[in-house]
């Protein structure tokens, strides 16, 4: 703080953290969550990032999320170190048993640049212009 205030009595600029997000966090927006896919021994998880089509987003389909049977799900994002880590929550009343849901997101404020975007144990590789 004293550096960025020290800087602007100088008349130069302060120095910027290019992986910091655009004006706060990274949201997620437009989750939609696919029924249960069936036999949870069956699938594999995979997940796909693309730089979407407004500034500073990418739209991300993770196939086979493990989660309980019976609950919504929920996800939030946090960036670092050039890595996007999105977290799922499970809601409501859960059943004995363990189901894969397709689940399909948009991330907002993501600055430009070479990301990585890690959900579960997968994770693949956007650019954002």
């Amino acid at each position: 703080m004293l550096f960025t205030l020290l800087s602007l009595l100088a008349g130069c600029p302060a120095s910027t953290d290019d992986t910091s997000p655009v004006g706060g966090d990274i949201t997620v927006t437009n989750f939609v969550q696919q029924d249960c896919d069936g036999d949870s021994g069956t699938l594999t998880e995979a997940l796909r990032a693309e730089a979407g089509s407004s500034a500073n987003t990418v739209d991300v389909e993770h196939d086979a999320v493990s989660a309980t049977c019976c609950v919504s799900l929920a996800a939030s994002a946090t960036a670092a170190d050039g890595t996007i880590h999105v977290t799922y929550t499970e809601g409501g009343t859960p059943c004995d048993c363990m189901c894969h849901y397709d689940v399909t997101y948009t991330l907002g404020n993501v600055p430009s640049g070479d990301w990585s975007v890690a959900a579960g144990g997968v994770s693949d590789a956007v650019s954002v212009p």
